[in-house]
């Protein structure tokens, strides 16, 4: 484990074992949380693709889940900064003039983008 997933373990082991909890925060993360959950692809959804297909895209949507979730963490700020710059770069708003499409982007970011010492990734 590198220097910036020891830090987020650390937040999430100190975050679990608060002894106040403000249930204002925790409502408020229950409903982000439900939010992003729905952006997933339902079972309904994914039956009209191909199996590997449809496999692809769940996991890239839990993945997608999973980074916007952890993106907030102080540690991973280098890792956002540039998958953001790179977004800003590769897939600007308007006109499109990059042949990238998001989900490459995406996936880029998320497991071949690293920082750090020991190059790790989200």
């Amino acid at each position: 484990m590198g220097p910036i997933s020891k830090k987020v373990m650390a937040g999430l082991k100190k975050a679990k074992n608060q002894k106040i909890i403000n249930f204002k925060e925790l409502k408020e993360a229950t409903a982000y949380a439900q939010d992003l959950d729905k952006t997933v692809a339902s079972e309904d959804d994914l039956l009209k693709y191909d199996p590997l297909h449809a496999a692809y895209t769940y996991a890239q949507n839990k993945v997608s889940v999973l980074v916007e979730q952890l993106s907030g963490f102080p540690a991973l700020s280098k890792l956002t900064n540039i998958l953001e710059q790179a977004d800003d770069i590769f897939l600007p708003s308007a006109p499109s003039k990059s042949p990238l499409t998001q989900s490459y982007v995406t996936c880029w970011g998320f497991f071949d983008l690293c920082v750090g010492i020991k190059k790790e990734s989200f």
